[in-house]
């Protein structure tokens, strides 16, 4: 008996050698692995073997009981309730046969996004049973996690790479057949009105309101005249930026979008950027020669509105353009017109013949669409008209609008001057181009910064609409 207890104290020690060698050999194995591996008990703490890359990773000297929640989890992105379907699925698991991993593991998150030291990693994340063949049951789980910060970054700096050269070359196909010299001043002006505007911190506080309206109107003739060069790109742009500036508009809690307006504002700078590199390419080799034509102008708009008219069935339309201009005109002048027919031209378009026809009024289809543009100057004013054969006005809804705001037009205006004001429409959906109550309320704020005014009413001969404006002319410098 003393000789075999002899002997099992010897086989006891051996096999304690045995594991202590073990562990050593396990310890210096973990602590040459750089990515975290750690193991997981059924109490859902951290055990006691645990790789080095886990405490560089996690930033923890002491892992050892800690829980998996504290130590893995803490200030990532998954939310209380997240949490705790991880935790339940770990909890049901261990200690349950092998079936109980399969139906749960499914819901074990594969990546994580922990803010640490100001600064956000992506860690990609295995999980892996630890089966006791013994009881056929799962013992604990072994967790690895890589940092996959630096690839992915890699991988979306690749991404925006080839994003930004294919967005480079559509800027450059856009301005080959634009006029490079107003698509200076257009770049130049939505740079600066987006810059302000971020400036000005009126994007989330409350008491920004009205200069979101000014900056919203200010957009909304940029991206009138962008569809008028052919820009597309910025278009459509300044048109999401619009749409993110209305919802802000609208919303009673203002400082819940404020990151979103700021984050779009952003974008849009970063696209304005893309143009002014294409354009000042374009200046150094083809020069910057302007011709202030308004003929130019009317092109540009009249292209633009022949392709939109001809998208509800329209194959033709015609315009007519009546002037009276001195051969020079000033720079104000210049603007103030592009601006004026931009807005006025696509507004008897949309409202004359596209909405109306979107809205069932198939009996337009019958109709040449015809705008005719008179525009004289006087020593003192120009004035603008712009007619056209359409729907004409909605007089039911204008009355509608102006009793739910209360208006009652002052000495010298019609019940039409609502729909200057910010916001109006007679539209009922809107579109890209019209419907969002800010073109008309752009002119208007134009034609009151040069001492004008527009009245809007009812064409001759009762078939269609006319838009007058009149503002105080400037000398050609």
């Amino acid at each position: 008996l003393f000789k075999q207890s002899h002997r099992r104290k010897e086989e006891i020690s051996r096999a304690k050698d045995e594991i202590s060698v073990s562990q050593k050999k396990l310890r210096t194995v973990l602590d040459s692995i750089d990515e975290a591996i750690i193991s997981i008990d059924g109490s859902l703490k951290i055990g006691e073997d645990f790789s080095r890359g886990a405490a560089v990773l996690f930033s923890r000297e002491k892992l050892t009981n800690a829980s998996l929640a504290s130590a893995v989890f803490a200030g990532s992105q998954l939310s209380e309730e997240e949490t705790s379907i991880v935790i339940n699925a770990l909890t049901m698991s261990i200690g349950n046969s092998s079936l109980m991993w399969e139906l749960n593991s499914h819901t074990l998150p594969l990546e994580l996004r922990v803010r640490q030291r100001e600064r956000q990693k992506i860690f990609s994340l295995l999980w892996s049973p630890i089966v006791d063949e013994s009881k056929t049951e799962i013992s604990g789980i072994v967790l690895s996690v890589r940092d996959e910060t630096e690839k992915v970054e890699s991988k979306l700096q690749d991404e925006l790479s080839h994003a930004e050269v294919d967005q480079r070359m559509v800027i450059t196909r856009e301005l080959i057949e634009s006029n490079v010299p107003r698509s200076i001043r257009l770049v130049a002006d939505a740079h600066a009105a987006v810059e302000a505007f971020l400036l000005s911190g009126s994007a989330g506080a409350e008491t920004g309101r009205p200069e979101r309206k000014g900056f919203l109107r200010r957009l909304h003739t940029c991206k009138g005249v962008a569809r008028s060069l052919g820009l597309a790109l910025l278009s459509t742009a300044i048109h999401q930026l619009e749409v993110k500036l209305q919802s802000l508009q609208a919303s009673a809690k203002v400082e819940s979008v404020a990151d979103k307006i700021a984050a779009n504002c952003s974008t849009m700078i970063l696209l304005l950027k893309q143009y002014q590199k294409v354009l000042n390419l374009f200046q150094s080799s083809r020069g910057a020669v302007e011709n202030n034509s308004v003929a130019l102008i009317l092109n540009r708009i009249m292209s633009d509105i022949q392709e939109s008219l001809s998208q509800e069935g329209f194959s033709r339309a015609s315009f007519t353009l009546t002037e009276d201009l001195p051969e020079r005109f000033s720079e104000d002048d210049y603007q103030m017109l592009e601006l004026l027919l931009v807005h006025g031209l696509r507004n008897a378009a949309d409202h004359g013949f596209i909405l109306p026809m979107k809205n069932g009024i198939r009996a337009l289809k019958e109709r040449v669409p015809k705008f005719q543009i008179l525009i004289k100057k006087s020593a003192k004013t120009t004035e603008m008209r712009i007619t056209d054969n359409g729907r004409g006005l909605d007089w039911t809804k204008i009355r509608a609008i102006a009793s739910s705001r209360s208006y009652s037009p002052v000495k010298g205006e019609d019940l039409t001057a609502v729909l200057f004001q910010d916001g109006v429409t007679t539209a009922g959906d809107g579109s890209q181009t019209s419907g969002q109550g800010v073109g008309l309320a752009a002119v208007q704020d134009a034609l009151t910064r040069m001492g004008g005014r527009a009245i809007l009413a009812d064409a001759e001969g009762g078939i269609g609409t006319t838009l007058s404006m009149i503002w105080a002319a400037k000398e050609a410098s």
